[in-house]
């Protein structure tokens, strides 16, 4: 282990940065996340400036590295190492912080699982394409956390009292307090949530841990969005209509069938999607000559524009990998691709070869910049 950093980034958003103190081409696994991969929350405030910020932290050797979070105002811990080790390996990255009794745990997306987590649950941060996704990584990727603790209050001293959810009554008043964490980190990860505490894996990169002091959901949920991972991009109107899609249709004919039975039933429909069943062979930027023609195609679209309707076509990320000794095997965005560079390699510089719907198939490396204008030639 390395360097500890922290910073107020603004008056309600604490970071705490844990780095290797020393990186070079030897250390494989971890490093610091490039901001221009994943954003990095900007400093809001300057450091002398934060004698109002809500949010303190603290730190110790004794008897090993630990650190703490704390609401100044309230004296409330909001992350805590104490009593664990911090492990700081190649490939293996491991710290913990204690949680109340029976805490009040959300996000640690996606997944499909209760909205309250609970406290004997293990979510993976890795993105894939389940096809039974209960309780699994699916989609998308988020490292972070938003808990709500509920606080009895004595009438006469104003003193709180924490209440643990399966303590809570009806009819009782109490006050509630919540704060967000936020894992920077693209690598593989997971988050144990146990009885008493959560438990952080990652197999690389480095701790860069943001606290968010709300201190009630909406503010967290704020503070995250705005001033840690930024907004989503501004979508067009009618992306925000209701999408039709399935595996499983046979042709031009049928697609069009689907339109026509939304507006027999009066069921608005903006967007028409059609899954790989267009492709040749499941391969990118292709249509099947006999089942999803282009003149028919081409129709189909005309009369679903008139309408004020849309199309999406799906479209994979695995690229297929023609036979070479083939030529009637011939696939022109295999082979750009290949010319440009832009798809993953090994470490010994081969390309890094899967298999998927196509056959044998390669991954496009998504931060090329040659990526865009090569994606927008096949698609026009």
């Amino acid at each position: 282990m390395g360097d500890t950093l922290t910073h107020v980034q603004s008056a309600h958003r604490l970071r705490i940065s844990i780095q290797p103190a020393y990186l070079d081409s030897s250390n494989i696994s971890q490093y610091i996340l490039p901001d221009d991969l994943v954003h990095l929350p900007e400093q809001g405030v300057v450091q002398s400036d934060t004698q109002d910020v809500d949010l303190q932290f603290t730190w110790s050797n004794e008897p090993s590295f630990s650190f703490t979070v704390l609401r100044k105002s309230t004296g409330d811990v909001l992350f805590d190492t104490r009593g664990s080790v911090l492990v700081y390996e190649n490939q293996f990255i491991e710290f913990v912080s204690q949680l109340p009794q029976d805490y009040n745990l959300y996000g640690m997306g996606e997944q499909i699982h209760n909205f309250r987590l609970g406290n004997d649950y293990t979510t993976t941060f890795f993105a894939a394409d389940a096809g039974d996704p209960i309780d699994r990584n699916i989609y998308g990727v988020h490292p972070t956390y938003l808990e709500t603790r509920y606080f009895e209050v004595n009438a006469e001293t104003g003193e709180r009292s924490l209440v643990s959810t399966s303590n809570a009554t009806a009819n009782g008043t109490y006050e509630s307090a919540s704060h967000g964490v936020y894992m920077r980190n693209s690598h593989p990860m997971e988050a144990l949530l146990l009885p008493t505490n959560v438990k952080w894996r990652a197999l690389g990169g480095s701790i860069d841990l943001y606290v968010f002091d709300g201190p009630t959901q909406e503010a967290v949920t704020k503070q995250y969005q705005l001033g840690a991972i930024g907004l989503p991009a501004m979508q067009q109107y009618f992306t925000f209509g209701f999408h039709q899609c399935r595996w499983g249709y046979k042709n031009w004919s049928e697609v069009e069938a689907v339109v026509n039975n939304y507006r027999a039933f009066n069921i608005p429909l903006e967007n028409m999607w059609t899954d790989i069943d267009y492709m040749f062979q499941y391969r990118d930027f292709t249509n099947d000559p006999n089942t999803f023609p282009y003149p028919e195609g081409q129709a189909f679209l005309e009369r679903l524009h008139a309408n004020g309707q849309h199309y999406i076509p799906i479209v994979d990320s695995a690229i297929y990998i023609p036979n070479p000794n083939n030529a009637s095997d011939a696939y022109a965005p295999y082979n750009d691709g290949n010319s440009s560079g832009v798809f993953l390699k090994n470490p010994d510089g081969s390309q890094y070869i899967g298999e998927v719907w196509p056959g044998y198939t390669v991954q496009v490396h998504y931060t090329e910049l040659l990526l865009p204008s090569l994606t927008l030639s096949k698609l026009s």
